[in-house]
């Protein structure tokens, strides 16, 4: 009888010394709803590997960001030279994971997120129809649902699934293209460029399990599967999540 082979999946975030504290709640928070995985923290800086290694006792990775380093105890200020350049460093792990034969599939999660139940399943289940896959940010008053599922206006890469079937086509989506990056003001507005450019087919999450920030007023992500507190300047996403239930550390 042939053996079967096992799905492989990795889960991953990438971090910095100002977004630690982020990714340290969402780790305890992963931990506490007892999923059966372990989060892979890619870190950006030296500062939030040693926090990870040292101090948090949580194991982590070095994919440290070339040039200058300078210190930022907080979220970097959307626009900056230095988010750009995160972002970039973002777009390059997507880009180098993506092309590890060993997995079959890959997710991402930025670390602004909050979990309810483990994702892993269920976007197992919903990539064996549609091989990419992301959270739809649109800002739609009034409605639920994407305003286009096959082709929204706006794919967020806050949560990215993929089923690694086609190694050469998400390796274009995810390298840099200097003249689009140059146009670009985060890895989200670059993958949408690319994959319109590319013709790229991809579905968007159902909003309601998979809810972007605009869910949080009348707290509408009752019932979701993680809610993503985008939509909020770095300084009071803390603020925001303590006021929500879904700060889980004393800091």
């Amino acid at each position: 009888m042939a053996s079967v082979r096992r799905m492989s999946t990795v889960v991953f975030t990438v971090t910095s010394d100002g977004y630690k504290y982020f990714t340290w709640n969402l780790w305890k928070n992963l931990q506490a709803i007892g999923v059966p995985w372990k989060l892979t923290i890619l870190c950006l800086d030296r500062e939030s590997l040693d926090f990870f290694n040292r101090i948090a006792l949580i194991p982590a990775k070095p994919y440290f960001m070339d040039g200058p380093r300078g210190e930022h105890k907080t979220p970097s200020l959307f626009g900056s030279s230095h988010f750009k350049r995160l972002n970039r460093m973002k777009l390059k792990a997507l880009e180098e994971y993506s092309q590890k034969e060993e997995l079959d599939t890959l997710i991402y999660i930025d670390s602004d997120i909050y979990v309810f139940q483990d994702i892993v399943p269920l976007l197992q289940k919903e990539l064996e129809s549609q091989p990419l896959l992301f959270q739809c940010d649109e800002k739609l008053e009034g409605r639920f649902d994407c305003s286009d599922p096959g082709h929204c206006p706006n794919p967020c890469t806050g949560v990215i699934a993929m089923r690694l079937s086609d190694r050469e086509t998400l390796k274009k989506l995810y390298s840099l293209e200097s003249e689009t990056w140059k146009k670009s003001l985060t890895d989200q507005d670059y993958i949408a460029g690319r994959l319109l450019a590319l013709s790229i087919p991809y579905g968007t999450l159902d909003r309601p399990t998979f809810p972007n920030g605009i869910f949080l007023a009348g707290n509408r992500y009752t019932g979701s599967a993680l809610v993503h507190f985008n939509y909020i300047l770095g300084i009071d996403k803390k603020r925001v999540m303590k006021n929500k239930g879904c700060w889980l550390l004393e800091v």
